[in-house]
């Protein structure tokens, strides 16, 4: 399992729950931004075999 961190405590949070119950997801890329004051994730992921 990888650990992701983000500049977000509530979206690495969210994002590293998220993998822990999906074992078998890869990520390949991912990207954070901001707009208007809102934070905006980007994951690029496939299903390990």
């Amino acid at each position: 399992m990888k650990i992701i961190v983000f500049t977000s405590p509530a979206i690495t949070a969210q994002v590293n729950d998220w993998l822990k119950e999906h074992p078998d997801i890869e990520v390949i890329s991912m990207a954070q931004s901001e707009y208007d004051g809102t934070i905006h994730l980007t994951l690029l992921y496939r299903e390990a075999k």
